[in-house]
């Protein structure tokens, strides 16, 4: 069984549904000791479908001050890992 869904904020609907669908691969690839190709296929499917944007918005710009710090943010936030199995 599933667990229980964190807090809800980071992620939609649609976005659970997705990371629930992939949970008993989670599960087999714990076992046998290969997560870190099941992470690879994971983040590869995810960005596919919700694509981030390449490039600083108007808001990110304001709230970070300048491009640069933009850009790093966004490049962190691609990069964040959040897991709903934990």
């Amino acid at each position: 069984m599933p667990p229980k869904s964190p807090k809800e904020g980071w992620k939609t609907g649609e976005q659970l549904e997705f990371l629930l669908s992939r949970y008993a691969s989670f599960q087999n690839a714990q076992d046998a000791k290969t997560l870190d190709r099941f992470w690879v296929k994971l983040f590869e499917d995810w960005y596919h479908r919700w694509k981030l944007p390449s490039s600083p918005t108007p808001e990110l710009l304001q709230q970070y001050g300048t491009l640069e710090e933009a850009r790093y943010m966004i490049q962190t936030e691609k990069n964040a890992v959040r897991c709903c199995f934990c």
